[in-house]
This record gives C-alpha cells, sequence and structure tokens, in this order.
C-alpha cells in the first residue's frame, strides 16, 4: 500500500500513514483515496495501482489502515521502519539463494 498510496495517489510517508480502507472509493470509475489529515483533499489513482488499492481496501473494515492494518497510531519512523525491515528480509534472502518474490529464478523453489 505504501506504493500503491505513494506512486499510485502521489500521496507522502505521512499521507499514506493516515489512509484508511473507508477512504477509497470508486466513482465513475475512477478510483479515488481521501486524505484526511494535514491538507484535505481527495486525489486520483493512478490506473496501474487501482486494482491492488480497491482489492486491499475491500479486504479490511472502513476504519482500518491500509499501511500496515491492525494498528492504532502512526510512530514517527513507521515508513522508515517498514523499508528497513523489507530491505533486510531481501538482503537476507539473496544472501541465502532465494530470488526476490515473483522472479523467475531456478533458485526460487529453495525459498519456500
Amino acid at each position: 500500500m505504501l506504493l500503491a498510496l505513494g506512486f499510485g495517489a502521489g500521496l507522502s510517508a505521512q499521507e499514506v500513514m493516515g489512509v484508511r480502507a473507508g477512504d477509497v472509493v470508486v466513482v465513475d470509475d475512477v478510483v479515488l483515496a481521501r486524505v484526511a489529515e494535514g491538507r484535505v483533499r481527495t486525489v486520483p489513482v493512478l490506473k496501474k495501482w487501482e486494482k491492488a488499492l480497491v482489492r486491499r481496501a475491500a479486504e479490511l473494515k472502513a476504519s482500518d489502515y491500509l499501511f500496515k492494518p491492525g494498528r492504532t497510531s502512526a510512530g514517527k519512523n513507521l515508513t522508515s521502519n517498514f523499508i528497513a525491515s523489507a530491505k533486510e528480509t531481501m538482503l537476507t534472502r539473496r544472501r541465502s539463494g532465494c530470488a526476490a518474490p515473483g522472479s523467475s529464478s531456478r533458485w526460487q523453489h529453495a525459498c519456500r
């Protein structure tokens, strides 16, 4: 959701933290994301990111945050900690000979 809202809707990391499932709506076949904090506005989502965003929003309760649902607040370093954790996971996978998820590497089977 970080990428879908960041790249797909042009939201800042701080804005991404505040978007809830109920803030994603479809109007006339256009997916929109409502930013309820800071600079309040509704922004269109690029077609490339619509499907992932709508699907995830439908899986959650309207009050759930899209990025890291289940949390009760957005800590100061939530985004940077998430990225650092993902980076470490990818480095660990690479060191162990595992390919990135979705890649066509012949080593993919070793990661399961």
